[in-house]
């Protein structure tokens, strides 16, 4: 999959690919339109990206509509080029069915874990804190199947018990905790979503569990790409890069979302290179490639 003027470049697994085909899938991406392998495959030429995973696309949570996109998903992860190579797969953790659901994949090589998006109810609850929702994360755990946690940034003390409740499972925490960069650009601070400083907490008590990982992912979906050079981003970046260590981070593109607020893959896998690249080789290498080989056991 590496592409020809790329082989200078590290080469990098990118761990969170979205493909939208509302023929396949109950769901549509962003504005409504068609993202299609082909589509990826032109958006990340040149970049060296030489293996990726499939994430689900949050499709309407019925049991039917998650086994149908994980048949369309695995049918696309038999292609020899590696792009997807694997897939996280949609899933209902609070259902009572959810070991039913999940056993059906337990023994399929492609299939290696689990996302569903969880946000605050209106009543401040969130679904991460209920006995049916540890019993299935731990469940993964007992399968060597990750959970993915996709969750607001001000809930994330919620993942943080989560971690704690499941030390048996593997979660990696999707977006650098759902972080909006503008909160740490000394020019956007006004225009954050949110105090750093609040943020900054969640990501540490995140860190602190020892089965988590951090994906640097998403945060150009959250700023205006006229906004931001890599100035704006380096400040999330390094903060997750420090708190979680080189061997907890793992590189995501977010395509097509990363394309929402007017950047392209290539904007943002050149900025997070440029971030990075004073840091050891050694961890570059484990940021973009070697991580996420070893944590979603790609070969």
């Amino acid at each position: 999959a590496a592409q020809a003027g790329a082989a200078s470049l590290t080469p990098s697994i990118d761990t969170h690919q979205h493909i939208w085909d509302s023929t396949k899938v109950a769901s549509k991406g962003p504005g409504g339109k068609q993202y299609l392998l082909e589509d990826y495959l032109k958006a990340a030429a040149g970049l060296n990206i030489v293996r990726s995973v499939y994430m689900e696309v949050n499709v309407k949570p019925t049991r039917a509509n998650q086994e149908q996109e994980a048949a369309y998903a695995l049918g696309m992860c038999e292609g020899a080029h590696g792009i997807p190579a694997a897939a996280i797969i949609g899933g209902n953790p609070e259902a009572g069915d959810f070991r039913d659901y999940i056993m059906q994949y337990k023994d399929n090589p492609r299939v290696k874990g689990v996302r569903k998006l969880a946000y605050a109810l209106a009543d401040g609850a969130h679904p991460y804190d209920g006995e049916q929702y540890t019993r299935s994360v731990r469940l993964l755990g007992e399968l060597g199947l990750i959970f993915e946690m996709t969750t607001a940034a001000r809930h994330l003390d919620h993942a943080a018990r989560l971690a704690r409740a499941c030390p048996g499972t593997r979660l990696v925490l999707d977006h650098c905790g759902s972080a909006d960069p503008k909160a740490l650009a000394p020019n956007l601070q006004a225009k954050a979503a949110y105090a750093a400083d609040e943020w900054k907490r969640g990501m540490e008590a995140i860190a602190k569990n020892h089965n988590t990982v951090c994906k640097i992912s998403g945060i150009v979906a959250q700023i205006e790409r006229p906004l931001w050079t890599r100035a704006e981003l380096a400040p999330t970046v390094d903060f997750c890069l420090d708190t979680f260590g080189p061997d907890r981070v793992v590189f995501g593109g977010d395509w097509p979302a990363c394309t929402v607020r007017g950047a392209t893959l290539r904007d943002w896998v050149t900025a997070l290179r440029e971030i990075i690249a004073g840091r050891p080789r050694e961890d570059q290498a484990k940021l973009l490639h070697d991580n996420a080989r070893r944590i979603y056991g790609l070969t």
